[in-house]
């Protein structure tokens, strides 16, 4: 069975500084079922339901995909959860897609951000994939 301890993680971003914490694996990797989002972060933020993008993410990560590839993957996922509990907002020039801007919407993508750069920073002890663990 594999334990985890969490290692905190500083990240640079033009607003300031942001604190993610990054699993650190301890002892042998045996595949688990999935348990949503791991450690100090959340299965929702906000509206928005995250755990299914976990849940989804721990499966790639015990595939044949590429470690890049899923956490791609849970990115875009994470970033469907934000469309899916926060509807366009105002007309916006500059929203993604040329669509409406939305607030909650756009901390949502932020904190998606998050997830996806603390998987990138610490998940690829985490990684029992078959494919390129870079």
């Amino acid at each position: 069975m594999k334990q985890c301890a969490f290692t905190r993680i500083v990240l640079g971003s033009a607003g300031g500084v942001v604190v993610a914490f990054a699993p650190v694996l301890a002892g042998p990797v045996q595949a688990e079922p999935p348990n949503g989002c791991s450690g100090p972060s959340s299965n929702t933020y906000g509206s928005a339901d995250f755990e299914p993008a976990c849940n989804a993410h721990d499966i790639c990560y015990e595939s044949s995909a590429d470690r890049l590839v899923c956490d791609e993957r849970l990115l875009a996922d994470l970033r469907q959860a934000c469309d899916k509990a926060y509807a366009a907002g105002l007309p916006s020039l500059g929203a993604p897609g040329g669509g409406a801007f939305s607030p909650n919407r756009s901390s949502c993508y932020a904190m998606a951000d998050n997830y996806y750069a603390a998987v990138r920073a610490g998940g690829k002890s985490h990684y029992a994939g078959t494919g390129n663990p870079s």
